[in-house]
Order: structure tokens, then sequence, then C-alpha cells
């Protein structure tokens, strides 16, 4: 059994409704944690932030301080103390 931390992230925050949550699952990747975590609504998180083998457009994910593809990461094993946060991307907005 693995236990990783999950941090949520300004919209994602909003979407999952929590911010932090310590996960102890049986899989082995980022998808199968996606498979096993739940919002505070009982929605699979892979149907919040994920269409088909893609994360969805305008989010990102950092596992353990560092950017990944999520395809990279769909399958990236992990492991016991991994921390992978979620978050939008911050559009900003210029203009006159």
């Amino acid at each position: 059994m693995v236990k990783v931390r999950i941090t949520a992230l300004s919209e994602v925050r909003e979407l999952v409704g929590w911010s932090t949550k310590e996960v102890d699952f049986n899989g082995e990747t980022v998808k199968d944690l996606f498979a096993s975590v739940y919002t505070s609504k009982g929605v699979c998180l892979n149907e919040v932030l994920t269409e088909g083998e893609s994360l969805k457009p305008g989010y990102f994910l950092i596992l353990n301080g560092r950017r990944l593809d999520y395809h990279a990461l769909l399958q990236k094993e992990l492991k016991d103390g991994d921390h992978l946060a979620a978050m939008e991307l911050l559009r900003i907005v210029g203009g006159g």
C-alpha cells in the first residue's frame, strides 16, 4: 500500500471540495490514484480532471515539485510519501 498526499489548488480545490488529502491506496500509478480518489460529492477524480487519456485543458499536475507531462504521469509509479498537486493554468488577461 502506498500513501500519497494530494493538494488541490485554486479552481481544482473548488471542484473537489477539499484542499489536501492523504490517500492510502493499492494501485501503482497516477491513473490508479485518480480512479480511487473522490471529491466531497462522491465524484471520481478521473471524471473531474481527465478526458479520456488526457488531462482536461487548462489544468496541470506537479509531482514532488516537478511539472510532468500528463501522459508520463499516467504510467509513473508512485512511491510512499509522494506529493501530487493539481491546479488550473493561470490565465493572465491584459488590455488597455
